[in-house]
């Protein structure tokens, strides 16, 4: 099985650049908050933090890789960061593997 793996790799095109968003989405906790901003719109650290049962720093570090990546950006809110999801980032994850799937 390796051996026709190493065979298939070698078929890959190398110019279909695979975007970045993949790799932030390689955490449970992190697929959990793309789901959440889906949803309502929005997310914050402490609210993020609280339904993870995680601390608040480490919620703003999954969030802050999210936008690092390019699927969220954020927004001051008064005291608040509210972190939104960018469609069009996952627009681009879709075209990706839809443009896999057609070969």
């Amino acid at each position: 099985m390796c051996e026709k793996m190493s065979a298939r790799t070698a078929e890959l095109d190398l110019d279909m650049r695979v975007p970045s968003g993949f790799s932030a989405l390689g955490d449970p906790a992190r697929i959990w908050l793309v789901q959440e901003m889906a949803a309502r719109g929005f997310i914050t650290p402490t609210q993020a933090a609280r339904e993870l049962g995680m601390t608040r720093q480490g919620a703003t570090r999954h969030l802050d890789a999210l936008c690092a990546a390019g699927l969220a950006t954020s927004r001051q809110a008064g005291r608040s960061t509210e972190y939104v999801l960018r469609s069009s980032a996952l627009a681009e994850l879709g075209d990706w593997l839809w443009a896999i799937r057609r070969r």
